[in-house]
């Protein structure tokens, strides 16, 4: 996946522009409820930095955010009580540091997620999990249980 007109050899790397991206971190939510609202990010296909949606309360799915293709540092998800799909993120091919689903109580499947082809290559700490999803009541485990 592109990111939309911006040439192959794009870096990932604080400063960047292009069309569609946004150069730096986004927090949704967050402890305070002071980060950015989703509906604000339509159009977003890439952010260099990381893309952290956090203790929201209404947010239910992330279909606001249908154009992004690629997070060049974490996508974290964290304890957002009505988040139950992952719908928006169809598009996303690459996430350059890591990927944590964390406490999302209602999330029930991960399938939008089916179209990552990379998560973890850029991650500048050896040793660290690139992959975290965990604590999730209604998701079925692993063994299909």
């Amino acid at each position: 996946g592109s990111c939309g007109v911006v040439p192959p050899d794009f870096e990932w790397v604080p400063g960047a522009n292009g069309p569609g991206v946004f150069d730096g971190d986004i927090q949704i939510g967050g402890y305070m409820g002071d980060g950015w609202d989703v509906d604000e990010l339509g159009g977003l296909t890439c952010v260099t930095g990381s893309l952290d949606i956090s203790m929201t309360d209404d947010l239910t799915d992330l279909s606001a955010l249908s154009s992004l293709q690629m997070v060049g540092g974490y996508l974290s998800l964290f304890d957002n009580s009505s988040l139950s799909s992952l719908a928006g993120l169809e598009n996303l091919t690459m996430i350059g540091h890591g990927l944590s689903i964390d406490g999302n109580a209602g999330l029930a499947w991960l399938a939008p997620l089916s179209a990552l082809t990379s998560v973890g290559a850029t991650n500048p700490y050896p040793g660290s999990p690139q992959l975290s999803i965990y604590d999730h009541a209604s998701l079925p485990s692993p063994d299909g249980s």
